[in-house]
Formats: C-alpha cells, structure tokens, sequence
C-alpha cells in the first residue's frame, strides 16, 4: 500500500546513489521504498521503477497504531465499472504495470486509491483519495516534499 510519496529531488550533477528519508504515521506493519527516478540530459527525460528495499517491521505509537487500522478488505485489486485497474503498485517492474488507481493510505487513516495520472501531474501538495470506483471521494493524500 502507498503510504508516501515525495517529490522529485533534483541533483545538478551525476550521482550513483541518492538517498532519501521518509517520516510517516501509517500504523505498525512492514514497510519497504520503491519508486520511480527520472533521468534527464536537459533536453529529454525518462522515469525507471526503482527496486524496492528489504521489508523493515515498524511498531507504531498507541495513538498511531490505532488510526492505521484498517480491513483486509480494504485492500483489494481488480477492474472498476469504468474499466480502471485497481490495486498495489508494489510489484510494477516498469510504469505500465502501475494500475490506474493506486492502493494508498490517505492523510486520515482511510484507505482507499489515487489516480496514478494525478501523481504524475501533480501540481500541489495532496491528491484525491478515492473509493475503487475512482469517482468517489474518501479523502486526502498527501504529496510530500520533506525530508
């Protein structure tokens, strides 16, 4: 499940390695990072899915623990009315197997889907989380630029 993202950190010269931290409160589970990392030579640019890391286990805080509870349920993956895929992203290898509404973990504890194109446009600082039907509004997730 989405429980993150942040905006793209751009470096002014080549790099090997870039790192990255995330804080978060998306209740007590198992957590890896993936994503994606654009390459650009000033003129044209491509995104490349990054390999997830290994699993850590989180134990949150009482009051967090108690706000990342959710339904198994809650988490399924399938087609919509309207054709859309639904689901996790974790198992892309490249940007097409990302499905149109990602599983994430809004700003309140619900759980629901983003609209992959809104991420991928995003402007602002939060993106529309959504019921499967991808027209329902749930609630928030936030799009985060810190470190």
């Amino acid at each position: 499940m989405l429980c993150k993202i942040l905006n793209f950190t751009y470096n002014p010269t080549s790099v090997a390695r870039l790192e990255r931290a995330t804080s978060g409160d998306c209740g007590t589970g198992s957590y890896n990072s993936n994503g994606f990392v654009s390459v650009s030579d000033g003129t044209n640019s491509q995104e490349y899915v990054t390999f997830p890391t290994n699993a850590i286990n989180y134990n949150s805080t009482a009051v967090v623990a108690t706000k990342g509870k959710f339904a198994v349920g809650d988490m399924s993956s399938g087609k919509n009315g309207d054709g859309q895929r639904f689901g996790s992203a974790a198992n892309a290898e490249s940007i097409t197997d990302v499905p149109e509404l990602i599983l994430s973990y809004g700003t309140e504890g619900q759980v629901g889907y983003i609209r992959a194109a809104d991420i991928e446009r995003r402007t602002g600082a939060a993106v529309t989380l959504y019921k499967s039907d991808g027209h329902t509004p749930i609630g928030v997730f936030a799009v985060s630029s810190d470190q």
